[in-house]
């Protein structure tokens, strides 16, 4: 039988995984930097609060520049979501 339509779900799932585990990251604008303060000592909630703040986002656009040259930085992503998908996919 035809398993396109099985590998483009499956790709599909593993787009979503990816772009939520990036959106977690405790960087910038993203989500994650939301998270992590609730997880950290008061003092150090807020030296983090002010360092993401000011330096944040730029570390964010430096490490997506250090991906579009060619440099592996988001490969652990990929690991991560290829560790997780077969908890998910049940179908």
């Amino acid at each position: 039988s035809d398993r396109g339509p099985e590998f483009f779900f499956l790709y599909l799932a593993q787009i979503n995984l990816l772009l939520m585990i990036f959106n977690l990251l405790p960087i910038g604008a993203l989500d994650g930097h939301y998270i992590l303060p609730y997880f950290l000592p008061r003092e150090l909630a807020a030296r983090y609060r002010y360092y993401n703040a000011r330096y944040g986002n730029l570390v964010l656009l430096a490490l997506i520049g250090l991906y579009v040259v060619g440099l592996p930085v988001f490969d652990y992503l990929l690991s991560v979501s290829n560790a997780v998908l077969p908890l998910i996919i049940f179908v």
